[in-house]
């Protein structure tokens, strides 16, 4: 009442003296009434009044200003008054709140931050009601660092969480609405009192994050542990729950939610029913929607919007326009958002009617085509397959930007049209226009599609260049175009700098699998699960087809196992590979029984069945799978005709074949060059050259190699010299590049006794530049040393003494000059050599220090530079470990190898250790290569020449100089000479120390190594008191199979650095012989092996005689490099090379000595 009553001169004018307006209590009633006043003009002639009456830099007058001018959103009156007061109250929280709120409410984020800075600088302590408001700040800019630090310094304040309910609540949902969600949970967690406002930002901050269900279980807790009204659920947070319920599609969970907005009477908030309406659109439940929609007091156009395309969706095209047609009536205008959610509504459904007629009703009504909308034509149109539309769409509108030409281009690619896509996206960027994401997506793979590799890498750079090549999908997609371009390095390069997800690894997986590096490819699986990346359907898939290649059934049987586990049988193309796995490795019962339970079989599944059969000459199985498919109505294809074709052409079974060749016209389908392929040889292998040729004289299509090429294989194995003159003319016409050809004619010829045309093939393909390898095979020539002794019959029975292994896939002859084999390498494919460029440049005599001018790489950087070049002097001023005659007598020796004198045995340990340095690992690993030499001696009755690698093997170069493991980033290990290998600070940092200790302990290795020499240890007469005993004790027996790893595999250790490197790549003996056979036909000599291996008993490779497991790696791993073969698996391997020098040295003397018995001790050869 007394307010009231002071209120009423006031308001009349009765008080206008200055006088009565010049103490304090008059002004604050003023400025109290002034809050409430309708205009800015009378908060200015107040604040002029104070400022007269000197009280403007009153705190409690300054704040009252500051907040009024907030109020009518000048932010700049507020902070002159700021600025005028803060000077008399530096320290006054009350005054730094009022300003900081008052810029924060008007939403100058950055400059509130600045004031809560100067005020910490100020001396001001802030209070629970600051820090908030900065928070709040820093989380409107989505700036954590900055958040981050305001919580250091409430927590400097004493502001903690626990504390104050306002502090932890801004807090929570600043490091959701941020991203770290974790960092939010663990506030809310310190939090002993919770309200309503933490419940909800923690809510809605999981909902940002797409971590709905996690937000949908807070709300439950919450609902539970509700028992007062601070945490009572409010309108806002039950909004949150329904738009989670939303995300998810939840339906049950959003329903229940309704029923508590009705029980708690919120049905009033227009807010909560436009999310409920969401919702029910989302779950497409037309009447829940509906009820919603009419219980709606103000519909906006998004209701309208909402509810037209809800009744699209669910098929009632004609309900949804005439609401469309209602929202018009009531006044609503229809915006393009509208348009262009029907228009995307009908392309999802594939209404082709409803999207045309659409099209044509906004073209009646004259709506506005914004860009948007035309964005929308498109990509309906493209979903609907009607290029022709889509492109007229682009083409007529004026209205195109960005978005217009990445849809054409993403629509380019969906349809499959790859040159008008890079076109497109070409043309695009000469205008001026930025591609998004999902254009780059698809012009890349484009390129991959095409194998365009210098326009992917054009693709490649502008990805760089707008700063999208760190996305995820975007490296994806390059790792597979370089793989499918078979630039697997590149493609290693991006998958080791991204982030990976499943699709990740599926791309560079199927890279390795597509170019037949199943080796690599089954080492990427492995590392792939050991980073808990689950395996989806296509990671199955590829990997099916790697152990079909590979004959890898137990992975195979693990593969169908976890289908089982994770209820993927359904899975159609997942059972298919399946079955087409059984069935190349053999098992074609278990290939039937998958067959059998599949409960959905397509066309792909029968071709799989029929071919597995053929492949293993059950054609008779195969034709029975034919007939049960024509029963059960499926329409065989090409392909099947081609599988079934194929199993009867094994089987030689004429009737049955040219009954379903004939078939085909049945089926309407025409057979093609590799169906009449099947055919010609089916009748050649049994004979009917003359029906076969009359069936390529009369095909409707120009015959191509193959065809002519299965017919000459015909004259070959029937010896039909003249018909095979004729073929062979006309396969040379067709592939004159063709090696096969002249191959096969050159058999026939052979055969038949005629040596004068077999020389006259051998000139010409001498002419066209073929090795002599394919030369000797095409003259019929031995390749056994002095085969020039050797009488014509001699050298016919010869060349069907050709090695297995050339007729294998695995093995592609390298051009190259071999002189050693590294046992541990899987094959590659030949690269062509390129001259170097520092040929042409090198100096032409060597000197002392020509290897200063060479660039140095790999060198690591040490923080102390002075204490680096005192230990280079130390290090300068010790004696060499070996002097020069020993490199010189090792020299002497080498050159005995090149030239085939001598056999080079070189092993080790490429990365020795610290720790492993005692006498009795330096004793081990030399009796294995003393016991491995000299069992390559006696194989080969040569010199053998061992070279240790046993002393300053202590350093390895790596792919990155530095390693992070959860968010800490240390420099890489690189061997102890340089650094330790425990992830910690000071042991990564490098340690020039640790040189002096590197040459000690080499200098002390080869003290005790040149005992041992000497010593007698290595004499030849105690060769039979040293252990080898592994080959008397095998379960197995005689085993011809070592599993060993390659250090420089296709695959490699750095995908996981410094993590234990799987070995499990299969190097059968065929590779070892592999080597040895190319020597033999390139005429050079196999100069030595180089192996990775210890005299220890460690477990670091698969295979063996005692049989050493994939589960065994992790009892006895211990490199820090490469892994190694233990003693009794190298001594395994010195058998295998033993026995083919051995052969070696047999084959190559005279033919007189082959046939007497050798005085030689075997050693169980």
């Amino acid at each position: 009442m007394l307010l009231e009553k002071l209120c009423v001169p006031l308001r009349s004018g009765l008080l206008r003296p200055y006088r009565a307006f010049s103490q304090p209590p008059h002004l604050a009633l003023h400025l109290l009434l002034s809050s409430h006043s309708p205009d800015l003009r009378s908060l200015r002639r107040h604040h002029g009044l104070l400022v007269a009456a000197g009280h403007s830099a009153n705190p409690f007058f300054a704040a009252k200003l500051i907040s009024l001018y907030a109020v009518f959103r000048r932010p700049d009156a507020a902070l002159r008054v700021f600025a005028a007061a803060v000077p008399s109250n530096p320290r006054d929280t009350f005054l730094w709140n009022s300003a900081i709120k008052s810029h924060f409410s008007c939403g100058d984020f950055r400059l509130a931050l600045s004031l809560y800075s100067q005020m910490l600088s100020s001396g001001a302590p802030p209070n629970e009601f600051t820090v908030p408001m900065a928070v709040s700040a820093a989380s409107e800019l989505l700036d954590l660092d900055i958040g981050s630090c305001i919580h250091g310094s409430a927590t400097k304040f004493g502001l903690l969480p626990e504390n104050s309910v306002g502090v932890g609540s801004s807090l929570v949902y600043m490091y959701s609405k941020c991203g770290e969600v974790g960092d939010g949970f663990r506030v809310f967690d310190e939090m002993t009192m919770r309200d309503v406002v933490a419940w909800t930002a923690l809510i809605v901050g999981c909902i940002r994050n797409g971590e709905s269900e996690i937000a949908l279980a807070c709300l439950k807790e919450m609902h539970q542990v509700a028992d007062h009204g601070d945490e009572r659920l409010n309108s806002r947070t039950v909004e949150a729950g329904v738009q989670a319920c939303t995300s998810l599609g939840a339906l049950r969970e959003g329903k229940c939610l309704h029923g508590f907005i009705l029980k708690a009477g919120m049905e009033d908030f227009d807010s909560l029913k436009s999310s409920l309406l969401s919702m029910y659109s989302k779950c497409e439940c037309l009447n829940e929607a509906v009820l919603v929609f009419q219980a709606l007091a103000e519909r906006d156009v998004v209701s309208w919007t909402t509810m037209v395309v809800v009744h699209i969706r669910k098929g009632h095209i004609i309900e949804g326009l005439e609401l469309l047609r209602k929202m018009q009536d009531s006044g609503v205008e229809t915006d393009g958002v509208l348009c262009s959610c029907i228009l995307v509504s009908f392309g999802d459904m594939g209404s082709v009617c409803g999207g045309k007629g659409f099209h044509g009703i906004m073209l009646r009504r004259n709506y506005e085509l914004s860009p948007s909308v035309v964005n929308a034509l498109i990509s309906m149109y493209y979903k609907f397959e009607m290029l022709h539309l889509a492109r007229r769409v682009f083409n007529i509108m004026g209205q195109l930007d960005a978005e217009s030409w990445n849809s054409m281009i993403f629509g380019c690619g969906k349809m499959g049209l790859d040159i008008e896509c890079l076109d497109l996206f070409r043309e695009m960027l000469f205008r001026g226009f930025d591609s998004d994401l999902n254009s780059l997506v698809t012009v890349t793979s484009s390129c991959s599609r095409l194998m365009a590799l210098f326009l992917g890498r054009s693709v490649h750079c502008h990805t760089i260049k707008v700063a999208l090549d760190g996305d995820i999908s975007i490296c994806n997609t390059l790792v597979g175009m370089y793989g499918q371009c078979g630039k697997l390095h590149l493609a290693r390069r991006i998958f080791q700098q991204t982030s990976k997800d499943v699709i990740t690894w599926n791309a560079l997986i199927a890279a390795y699998a597509r170019l037949g590096y199943s080796n690599a490819a089954l080492s990427l699986f492995y590392q792939m699960l050991l980073g808990d990346v689950r395996p989806n359907s296509t990671t199955l898939i590829t990997m099916l087809s790697v152990c079909s290649h590979v004959a890898a059934i137990n992975l195979g049987k693990w593969i169908h196992d976890y289908m089982k586990e994770m209820t993927l049988e359904d899975d159609v193309s997942l059972s298919t590979a399946l079955v087409d796995m059984y069935a190349k490795c053999g098992q074609l019962g278990v290939s039937r029984e998958v067959f059998n339970s599949m409960p959905e079989r397509d066309i792909v599944s029968w071709n799989v069945m029929i071919s597995g059969y053929g492949i293993h000459g059950y054609a008779r199985e195969a034709i029975e799978v034919f007939g049960e498919m024509e029963k059960m109505g499926v329409r065989p294809n090409d392909a099947t005709f081609l599988a079934i074709l194929s199993a009867c052409s094994h089987a030689g079974m004429v009737n049955e074949g040219k009954e379903l060749f004939d078939k085909m016209k049945i089926y309407s389908i025409s057979p093609t060059l590799k169906h009449y392929a099947c055919m010609v040889d089916l009748l050649g292998r049994s004979g009917l050259l003359s029906e076969a040729e009359a069936i390529v004289l009369k095909m409707p299509v120009k015959p191509d190699g193959g065809i002519w090429g299965a017919l000459l294989g015909a004259c070959k194995i029937h010896d039909d010299v003249a018909m095979g003159e004729r073929v062979a003319r006309k396969a040379f016409e067709s592939e004159p590049e063709n090696d096969g050809y002249y191959i096969l004619m050159s058999n026939i010829y052979s055969h038949a006794g005629r040596w004068k045309e077999v020389e006259m093939l051998r000139k010409m393909m001498k002419h066209r530049g073929q090795s002599p390898l394919k030369m000797a095979l095409a003259s019929g020539a031995s390749l056994l040393p002095h085969a020039q002794s050797l009488s014509p019959s001699s050298a016919t029975a010869a060349q069907h003494c050709l090695p297995s292994l050339l007729r294998s896939p695995r093995w592609r002859p390298s051009h190259r000059p071999i002189s050693a084999v590294h046992a541990a390498e899987p094959a590659k494919n030949p690269v062509k050599a390129k001259e170097s460029p520092l040929v042409a440049t090198r100096p032409g005599k060597w000197a002392v220090d020509s290897w200063t001018s060479k660039t140095a790489l790999q060198l690591p950087e040490y923080p102390d530079k002075e204490e680096l070049e005192s230990v280079l002097q130390t290090i300068e001023s010790f004696p060499p470990i070996v002097f020069a005659g020993e490199a010189r007598h090792l020299e002497e020796r080498l050159a005995d190898a090149a030239v085939g004198k001598a056999f080079l045995l070189q092993g080790g340990d490429c990365a020795e250790s610290f720790k492993e340095f005692n006498a009795n690992n330096i004793r081990d690993t030399f009796r294995v290569l003393l016991q491995m030499g000299a069992v390559l001696m006696f194989g080969g009755q040569m010199p053998v020449i061992r070279v240790g690698r046993m002393a300053g093997q202590f350093a390895k170069p790596r792919s990155e100089p530095f390693e992070e493991k959860n968010g800490v980033k240390l420099p890489s290990y690189r061997g102890d000479n340089i650094n330790g290998d425990a992830f910690e600070e000071k042991s990564r940092m490098p340690d020039p120390q640790r040189m002096i200790r590197a040459y000690c302990q080499s200098a002390a290795t080869l003290n005790l190594l040149r005992a041992f020499a000497t010593g007698g240890y290595a004499a030849m007469q105690r060769v039979t008191q040293w252990n080898l005993d592994f080959t008397e004790h095998s379960e197995q027996g005689d085993r011809q199979v070592l599993a060993v790893c390659g250090p420089r595999d296709a695959v490699g250790r750095d995908f996981l650095p410094n993590c234990t490197l799987l070995n499990y790549l299969m190097v059968h003996d065929a590779e070892v012989r592999a080597f040895f056979d190319v020597h033999e036909q390139e005429g050079s000599h196999p100069g030595g092996v180089h192996l990775e291996m210890t005299g220890q008993n460690v477990t670091e490779c698969i295979g063996g005689s005692r049989t050493v497991t994939f589960d065994d790696l992790g009892s006895r791993y211990h490199t820090h490099c490469d892994p190694r073969l233990n003693a009794s698996q190298s001594l395994e391997l010195a058998f295998i090379i033993a026995e083919r020098l051995r052969k070696r040295r047999i084959a190559s003397r005279p033919l007189k000595l082959q046939n007497q018995p050798s005085t030689l001790p075997s050693l169980g050869l």
